[in-house]
């Protein structure tokens, strides 16, 4: 009984920092949505608050009413369990001018997110056969593109670095 009772006691302070991190990376992942819609234009196009309206609306289906799509096959499950996903492929949908602001951090190994993909006509940047669901490729991604942006904006050019050419040949 004291290894159930320590593997318990270690248990619940790892359970409440998983609900912490999750919580976290929900906020920051609303708190960024908020920030991006600060830039579409709802004064002089009005349907650009249906498409967020309808959009938001269909994100939160898996949240209120899980068993909402209990019929539809498996294999799409994954999609339509993610809200944010869903919520994407829906405002291209109505909005298809939407897509040049959506990029695919990476392919999970889900069936039903390929489906998402090609439907939105994304390439992932990242294919690791991940299906975590938590947002782990996101996270993998944003130092690619933090590293990237590093290369473009600071690397010298060979002018700028006194450099003749390659191997010093004219």
């Amino acid at each position: 009984m004291a290894a159930v009772g320590t593997l318990e006691e270690q248990r619940r302070p790892f359970v409440v920092v998983l609900g912490g991190a999750g919580l976290v990376m929900f906020g920051m992942v609303a708190a960024t949505g908020a920030r991006i819609l600060t830039a579409v234009d709802f004064k002089n196009n009005r349907y650009n608050l249906f498409v967020v309206a309808i959009s938001v609306g269909f994100g939160m289906i898996p949240l209120v009413s899980p068993n909402f799509f209990k019929n539809l096959p498996h294999d799409l499950h994954p999609l339509l369990e993610s809200g944010i996903l869903l919520s994407a492929l829906v405002a291209v949908t109505l909005a298809p001018a939407a897509r040049h602001a959506l990029f695919a951090s990476h392919r999970s190994a889900e069936p039903g997110h390929a489906v998402a993909l090609a439907h939105l006509g994304l390439a992932p940047y990242l294919d690791l056969e991940m299906r975590l669901g938590e947002g782990t490729g996101a996270a993998l991604f944003i130092h690619l593109v933090r590293a990237a942006a590093a290369i473009y904006g600071e690397m010298a050019t060979f002018k700028s670095a006194g450099v003749d050419g390659p191997s010093g040949r004219p």
